[in-house]
């Protein structure tokens, strides 16, 4: 037992004079803090950043009370005397709500630009269709008329401008129907005739570049 003591008592020496050397007066003694003190620079950042997020759920809140004004109230989550109280239950539901409708107004977007686009491509593979079929490029101007560009134009500003009111599709004076007074008399004015008038025009400038 004996040896036992004095071998705890030699293990323990080391260790009471390591103890002793952080003891301190502090009548005497002066303790120094680190200016840039890192655990004082994380509280503050954790401050602020709970602050923005305290900030961020205020201004949701108000978000979805307006909602709730406008459109009428959402029906409040929990019940009454749950777990965390109705209150908090309400308010977690109504930012739950909010999210769901900002999700949903998203999608909403998503799915109106897709359907733009698969509009948007539609438009230009009927327009690309009709000027390979018919020989004609078709622009719609105003919604009541039309000007109709052909692929054998002889000048980039020649084309024909229709007007469509009561009485029917009306061909309206342009620079180049000025040219062409013997087709317009002979199938617009004798026969009535539009697709056959713009059949005689595509025939009479296709002659026109193969005989050039």
């Amino acid at each position: 037992k004996e040896k036992e003591k004095e071998r705890e008592a030699r293990v323990r020496a080391p260790l009471d004079t390591r103890a002793g050397e952080y003891d301190f007066d502090p009548s005497t003694t002066r303790i120094l803090h680190m200016k840039m003190n890192p655990i004082k620079s994380e509280y503050e950042r954790r401050t602020a950043e709970l602050t923005e997020l305290r900030d961020t759920v205020a201004t949701l809140r108000i978000q979805v009370r307006c909602y709730q004004d406008r459109y009428g109230s959402i029906e409040q989550a929990g019940a009454p005397g749950s777990s965390g109280g109705s209150g908090r239950s309400t308010d977690v539901s109504l930012l739950k709500e909010m999210e769901d409708l900002r999700q949903e107004l998203q999608n909403s977007k998503t799915k109106n630009q897709r359907l733009m686009e698969v509009f948007e491509k539609t438009v230009k593979d009927f327009r690309e269709g009709c000027y390979e079929l018919t020989g004609y490029r078709i622009d719609v101007l105003g919604g009541t008329q039309f000007r109709l560009c052909s692929m054998f134009a002889e000048r980039e500003g020649d084309f024909l401008l229709f007007q469509n009111s009561a009485q029917g599709m009306e061909l309206l004076e342009s620079p180049f129907s000025a040219t062409i007074p013997d087709l317009i008399q002979g199938y617009l004015q004798r026969f009535h005739s539009i697709p056959a008038f713009l059949s005689s025009v595509t025939l009479e400038l296709f002659q026109r570049q193969t005989m050039a």
